[in-house]
């Protein structure tokens, strides 16, 4: 099965989990090229979706063909896969350091924002499935973790990006499990 999801593509994915990729882009390490290699390796009945629009030669024959008018833009195409994991399947957030600096932009200012999101929806609501892990040198990290040990202690915070994944890979195999249990 091909399984990466790239903007703006529509795919069903009704029939198998999905695993979006929250973080930076630019100015980031091209991280979701390594969460890519390590989720599809390791599972290949899910969907890898990234917002991230280059990715790796390696991984583009992983690449699910579909049409890419399906949404109106890429925005609205990012909540549309955001909400979908976060019922079935995974938000895996990856915060890590600024590798380039980029003056006309903050750094992961969408990220943040989302992150602050998630984190409320997470508190209304804990059956939200998502992840967090960080390399550390993400800026503002101490605050951001304070944040998370007061209003969501449950969720627990991943230092590598293979832990981080492993989990989201973790929580997909939950949903399977209790899905059979119906």
């Amino acid at each position: 099965m091909t399984s990466i999801i790239l903007p703006n593509a529509r795919v069903d994915t009704r029939t198998y989990p999905v695993i979006y990729l929250a973080g930076p882009i630019t100015g980031a390490p091209p991280w979701q090229d390594e969460a890519m290699r390590y989720l599809i390796g390791r599972d290949r009945d899910l969907f890898v979706v990234s917002p991230r629009r280059q990715l790796a030669p390696d991984l583009s024959k992983e690449v699910v063909e579909a049409p890419l008018d399906g949404f109106p833009n890429q925005r609205i195409w990012e909540r549309h896969y955001m909400a979908h994991a976060a019922k079935y399947g995974a938000i895996m957030f990856w915060l890590p350091g600024e590798q380039e600096h980029t003056c006309t932009r903050p750094y992961a200012s969408m990220t943040r924002f989302e992150l602050g999101q998630w984190l409320e929806k997470y508190r209304c609501n804990p059956d939200i499935h998502m992840c967090i892990g960080t390399d550390g040198k993400f800026s503002e990290w101490d605050t951001i973790i304070q944040d998370f040990s007061r209003d969501a202690p449950q969720l627990r915070i991943f230092e590598t990006l293979e832990a981080t994944c492993k989990e989201a890979l973790g929580i997909i195999q939950s949903q399977k499990k209790s899905h059979t249990r119906r």
